[in-house]
């Protein structure tokens, strides 16, 4: 019988496969995430009052929260795809 080699083949290309699946969705979310901040910080420039305007940068803040947790396991994902490649 011929043994595969220890560096994983097959299984491997496609765990990296659907690893770059789920870059290609932190990506669209962190744009959205982006947007949605970038919306709330400008209609909070343009309300009339204060408390609507701490309610909508509350909301913003969230969103920037969300951002950079989406960067973040975007960036460990990237990690990950790095690290297969290099056993291959």
């Amino acid at each position: 019988a011929i043994k595969k080699s220890q560096g994983g083949g097959e299984p491997m290309k496609k765990e990296i496969k659907e690893l770059e699946k789920v870059l290609e969705i932190y990506t669209i979310a962190a744009h959205r995430e982006k947007a949605a901040y970038e919306f709330y910080k400008d209609v909070a420039e343009k309300v009339s009052t204060e408390e609507e305007k701490k309610i909508l940068l509350g909301l913003a803040e969230f969103e920037m929260q969300h951002l950079k947790l989406m960067q973040s396991h975007y960036e460990k994902t990237l990690q990950k795809i790095q690290e297969l490649q290099q056993k291959r």
